[in-house]
């Protein structure tokens, strides 16, 4: 589980419908993601769990608007939650992560 500063330049997600990132998975089996994003004011979501496809990059996408429906103040995010599931398998795998943004 990491969780760290939402965006190095900003806190406002209001404009925005997704936040994104980059994943790749060099190993051979497919590992599930789950974002989650909190609020100054403590309210925090996670968004339906996705798949980085393995041998390849797959985007790792949140819809904004679900954080919306959750209540979550996206002119106030003070983080961003990456939930690696490592259920099934055998070690722990290894994952790039890249080009976080918001879209």
């Amino acid at each position: 589980h990491f969780e760290g500063p939402a965006h190095p330049s900003t806190t406002d997600y209001s404009k925005y419908k997704l936040v994104s990132l980059d994943v790749t998975n060099p190993g051979r089996v497919a590992v599930n993601l789950t974002l989650g994003l909190g609020d100054a004011r403590g309210f925090a979501m996670t968004f339906k769990a996705q798949a980085a496809q393995p041998g390849a990059m797959t985007a790792i996408q949140g819809l904004l608007d679900e954080a919306r429906n959750q209540r979550l103040d996206l002119k106030k995010v003070q983080y961003l939650s990456i939930a690696v599931d490592v259920t099934g398998h055998s070690q722990d795998p290894t994952l790039y992560f890249d080009n976080l943004r918001l879209e």
